[in-house]
């Protein structure tokens, strides 16, 4: 029986490594092709998907946009009221100090 390194020392020519360096670039070449492939396909997939759930759910972000505006809106109109009272209860006081 013949040890491993026996066996590849026969194999293992120059040309043998010049193949195997050949390979080896292609294998690597096609592998950058097709991870840009796939990269390029997901990122387009994702684009389509988010345009088409952004187009179904713009019904529900525009009244999200009322409902903030009127938050806002509520929340001034407090702030008037708040301050208002503020200013009854002065008076209040001073007329029961009178």
């Amino acid at each position: 029986m013949r040890s491993l390194p026996d066996v590849l020392s026969k194999m293992a020519t120059s040309d043998h490594y010049t193949l195997l360096d050949n390979m080896n670039k292609l294998t690597s070449l096609n592998h950058l092709e097709r991870n840009d492939i796939a990269v390029n396909t997901s990122g387009n997939l994702w684009g389509v998907s988010r345009n088409r759930k952004h187009a179904g759910l713009q019904p529900y972000l525009d009244e999200v946009t009322v409902v903030g505006e009127l938050a806002a809106a509520l929340s001034r109109q407090l702030t008037s009221w708040m301050h208002t009272q503020k200013n009854l209860e002065a008076k209040d006081k001073e007329l029961e100090k009178e």
